[in-house]
């Protein structure tokens, strides 16, 4: 394969027919290079460098994100208040925040439950 990429030659004859006789003529047949063999041993050869498909993963926050889920749930309602969407409200009959799933909330004595 990797010979067939960068190209090669061989030693080859060539028999031809001169006066009723058949003459045989050496010479050097050249194979030029070959685009798709040298992707195929790229590939083969180092697949972390040259696969087609490359995983990227990033994961981007927002400074909203990184915000305790408690104090969000609050500048919504805040923000709904402002934009008047809801009436307002005292501090305690604010909702609570909806669960997340697959978080347990702690207790007032720091066990989770």
């Amino acid at each position: 394969m990797y010979n067939r990429a960068i190209g090669y030659s061989y030693d080859a004859v060539k028999i031809f027919m001169h006066e009723g006789k058949p003459v045989k003529v050496p010479y050097r047949e050249h194979v030029p290079p070959d685009v798709t063999a040298c992707i195929f041993w790229l590939k083969n050869r180092r697949p972390d460098l040259w696969r087609d498909r490359h995983d990227l993963a990033a994961t981007v926050k927002t400074p909203e994100d990184t915000r305790p889920v408690e104090q969000q749930w609050h500048d919504l309602v805040r923000r709904m208040v402002l934009a008047g969407a809801i009436k307002v409200v005292p501090d305690d009959l604010i909702p609570e925040p909806p669960p997340i799933i697959g978080i347990a909330k702690p207790n007032g004595d720091g066990s989770s439950g």
